[in-house]
């Protein structure tokens, strides 16, 4: 895996709505702002659906763990790309790192997110799919290289 996308950034402005009576970005929306590169990573770099691996194949990935470290304000129109790497793979759990940037390229948040794949019905780990799992191997791979 050698592309323009490793490793990988979700780009997008912040919005009125996500801002607290101080203007500044309220804080649990950093977790939105996290799982909303996770989604586009899985769909644009690991080539997963999310919607159909949920309700489809009855296999989510929640958060089992969260760290994060706030480096700057974020305010309504600011642009932020967060770019998404993968630290670490378990049996079942998949290790996050986020790193989110504002207009001239300083850091704004740094997070660290745990997440375990799942079985939907039986409510119970499963491990990571063998496809799933080469596909996030490579993607380690290739942003080591770059």
């Amino acid at each position: 895996m050698t592309d323009s996308r490793v490793p990988f950034r979700h780009r997008r402005r912040i919005l009125w709505g996500e801002n607290d009576p101080a203007g500044m970005v309220f804080t649990p929306r950093f977790l939105d702002f996290c799982f909303e590169a996770m989604q586009f990573f899985w769909s644009d770099v690991l080539g997963i659906n999310w919607h159909e691996m949920i309700f489809e194949q009855q296999i989510g990935a929640p958060m089992v763990h969260i760290d994060i470290d706030f480096l700057g304000p974020l305010r309504t129109g600011d642009p932020l790309e967060i770019e998404v790497r993968v630290h670490k793979l378990g049996r079942s759990t998949i290790h996050y790192g986020f790193t989110g940037f504002g207009a001239s390229g300083e850091e704004k948040f740094r997070a660290t997110i745990v997440s375990s794949m799942v079985d939907n019905v039986a409510v119970k780990s499963v491990p990571i799919p063998d496809t799933t799992r080469e596909r996030l191997e490579a993607y380690m791979g290739a942003c080591d290289a770059a």
